[in-house]
C-alpha cells in the first residue's frame, strides 16, 4: 500500500459527492441523504461437490446488481472459511479517516507506528508533519497535526525520545510530502461469527472511495463501490452465522452510522444508487448475515469404496481450514471388520491456511486384499472450536 491512494481519497470524497448532485445521470450517482446503507456484499461461496471437493464462487450474498445473472445473487449458507474476501458496497462515501491510518516514524500508541488522520486534514497538513526532525515541532501542530506521540513514557524516534503530545513525524523516506504507507484500521470493522471476533488484515484490507455500479472490463464486480474490502486476518469459524460490526466513528460526512436495509439493493432498483428507495435505522446492520461452510475433509489419496489401494502408501487428508491440532490424532481411527487397526501414525502440517493430515500405515503396510474403514470423528475441531458436523468415513480395499 502506498500513500498515493490515501491522498486520492481526499479528492474523491468531494468529486463523487459533487457528481451525485448534478443534473447528469450516471451510474456513479450516490445517495448522500439519510444514513449510509450497505447495498451489496460480495463474498466467496464454497460449494462442496459429490466427491467432497470444494469449489469457490464469487457471489452477491446481499443485494443485487443490474444485469447480473440471478444465480450470482443469493443468501449464502456456505461461505469459504479460508481465502475469503468480502466487498461491502455502500450507497455513499464514508469518512475514510476512521477506516485508514498513515505510517509514522515510530510507535505512537496502541496501533504501533500508525496514526489516524483528523477529520478536515488536507495533504498540506500531512506534508507539514513530514518535514525533517529538527524542524518538525515548529511545523507540525494544531488540530490537524498527525503522528502525535500518545505514549506516557514518550516515543523513541531513533535515539531521541519525543514527549507525549509532540509530533514524531510522518514516515516519508522518499520525501514527497506524503506518508509512505497507510493501512486499514484494525478495530474499525469486525466480523462477528458466533462468539468469535474476526479482525481485518490491516495490510490487505482497504477503503475504496469510488462509486460505480457498472463493472468495468478490468476488475468486474470487484471494482464496484464505494466499498470496504475486508480480508479476515486469519480464518473464519466453520458452520457459524456471521455479521459485521462497525466502530462508532465509522460514519458518513454527516456523522451518521452505517445500517443495512432489508435485502440490500433490490432487483426493483434498476437505476442509480441515489434512486434506490430504502431505509434502515442508523447503526443497525443486522439485516445482513451469512453462514460459513462446515468443517470439511478432502481425501486426496482415494475415493470412498476404491479398490486396489497401495497398502504401504500414506493417506493424505486436507481440511478446508486450520485445525486444532490437539484434536486430530484422537479423532482418527481405522478398523477392519469392526476391529481397530493398531500401529498407524498421524502427522499434520499447515499450508495456505489449511491443515493437511498424513496417515502412515503400520510397519509393513496394511494387510493385502483387505477392506478397511477410515473414520474421522466429530471430536475433530477447527481452531475456533467448531467440530465436524458428522463423522467423515471412507471404505477402501487394499491391493496385493
Amino acid at each position: 500500500m502506498t500513500s498515493s491512494r490515501f491522498g486520492i481519497a481526499f479528492a474523491l470524497v468531494s468529486l463523487v459527492a459533487t457528481a451525485a448532485c448534478t443534473d447528469t445521470e450516471s451510474a456513479t450517482n450516490l445517495n448522500p441523504d439519510g444514513p449510509p446503507m450497505i447495498e451489496q456484499v460480495v463474498l466467496t461461496e464454497a460449494v462442496i461437490d459429490m466427491s467432497g471437493n470444494e469449489n469457490d464462487n464469487r457471489v452477491f450474498a446481499f443485494g443485487t446488481l443490474p444485469g447480473l445473472d440471478a444465480s450470482q445473487e443469493h443468501a449464502v449458507s456456505s461461505a469459504a472459511v479460508t481465502g475469503q474476501k468480502l466487498r461491502i458496497v455502500f450507497d455513499e462515501i464514508l469518512q475514510g479517516n476512521a477506516l485508514e491510518e498513515i505510517s509514522c516514524r515510530a510507535n505512537i500508541g496502541p496501533d504501533g507506528a500508525f496514526g489516524k488522520v483528523p477529520i478536515g486534514a488536507t495533504p498540506d497538513d500531512i506534508a507539514k508533519c513530514a518535514v525533517a526532525q529538527d524542524v518538525l515541532k515548529s511545523s507540525c501542530f494544531g488540530d490537524h497535526a498527525v503522528c502525535i506521540c500518545d505514549l506516557d513514557g514518550g516515543c523513541l524516534v531513533g535515539a531521541d525520545t519525543v514527549n507525549k503530545g509532540d509530533p514524531v513525524g510522518v514516515l516519508d523516506v522518499n520525501q514527497d510530502g506524503a506518508a509512505d504507507q497507510h493501512r486499514f484500521i484494525p478495530d474499525s470493522v469486525t466480523l462477528v461469527c458466533g462468539s468469535s471476533m474476526v479482525k481485518p488484515d490491516p495490510a490487505k484490507s482497504y477503503w475504496y472511495p469510488s462509486g460505480d455500479q457498472q463493472p468495468p472490463a478490468m476488475g468486474g464486480i470487484e471494482a464496484i463501490g464505494p466499498a470496504i474490502v475486508f480480508y479476515p486476518q486469519a480464518g473464519i469459524p466453520t458452520n457459524t452465522t456471521c455479521q459485521f460490526t462497525f466502530a462508532d466513528d465509522v460514519v458518513d460526512k454527516s456523522g451518521i452510522k452505517i445500517c443495512a436495509p432489508q435485502g440490500g439493493r433490490t432487483a426493483a432498483c434498476s437505476g442509480n444508487l441515489d434512486q434506490c428507495v430504502q431505509t434502515c435505522n442508523p447503526g443497525d446492520v443486522s439485516a445482513f448475515t451469512f453462514k460459513t461452510a462446515p468443517l470439511n475433509l478432502t481425501n486426496n489419496s482415494f475415493q470412498n469404496n476404491d479398490m486396489g489401494i497401495d497398502r504401504t502408501a500414506a493417506i493424505s487428508l486436507l481440511a478446508n481450514t486450520l485445525l486444532d491440532t490437539t484434536t486430530i490424532t484422537g479423532a482418527i481411527s481405522i478398523t477392519q471388520g469392526g476391529t481397530a487397526v493398531p500401529g498407524f501414525t498421524v502427522s499434520n502440517m499447515n499450508q495456505a491456511g489449511k491443515t493437511s493430515i498424513t496417515i502412515q500405515p503400520p510397519t509393513g503396510g496394511f494387510t493385502a486384499n483387505t477392506t478397511f474403514v477410515l473414520t474421522v470423528a466429530v471430536s475433530l475441531k477447527d481452531t475456533f472450536g467448531q467440530p465436524l458436523v458428522m463423522p467423515a468415513t471412507w471404505t477402501f480395499t487394499t491391493g496385493a
